[in-house]
């Protein structure tokens, strides 16, 4: 009996013990034109975009390096008293439709390089009850369009 209460305690500790991880990851963004407003010396913009999430590197159980995911993503800048602000919000599928959401924000305008955070939440399929957090840059050129790269290191866990 007690050999059986001892693999029992064992058993049930390894289950409590959530699964965590570090995934980096690449949002590789297709030309867009965003819906832009210039007031004064301020602005506004809007924008939808479809981007590919490369997994690059990852140790994290649900995502494996190499995986390929699809998003759809609406994003927002404001640019008011010279003070600039991007957000957007992504919902992410994998090929099984598993969804999570990556919310992200940045103190630099829309469609320009620089730094940020982001929330990671799943919500549908494996990735319910997964978290987390990334810093992500954002790289952009400039050709017959705006292409956006933003290459994100990730904290994972569930």
């Amino acid at each position: 009996m007690k050999k059986f209460l001892s693999s029992l305690l064992f058993l049930l500790a390894s289950h409590s013990f959530a699964a965590s991880g570090e995934v980096e990851l690449v949002f590789a963004i297709p030309s867009y034109t965003p819906t832009k407003i210039d007031a004064d010396a301020d602005s506004y913009f809007t924008v939808n975009f479809k981007p590919m999430l490369i997994i690059d590197k990852s140790n994290f159980e649900l995502i494996k390096t190499n995986d390929v995911l699809a998003g759809n993503c609406v994003g927002w800048s404001t640019t008011e008293d010279k003070a600039s602000h991007y957000e957007s919000h992504c919902m992410i599928k994998d090929a099984d439709g598993d969804t999570f959401l990556i919310n992200s924000q940045r103190a630099s305008a829309g469609g320009t390089p620089g730094t940020g955070k982001q929330q990671v939440k799943g919500i549908k399929g494996k990735y319910v009850g997964m978290s987390g957090t990334c810093t992500f840059k954002i790289k952009t050129v400039q050709n017959d369009g705006l292409y956006v790269a933003a290459f994100s290191n990730c904290q994972l866990q569930k």
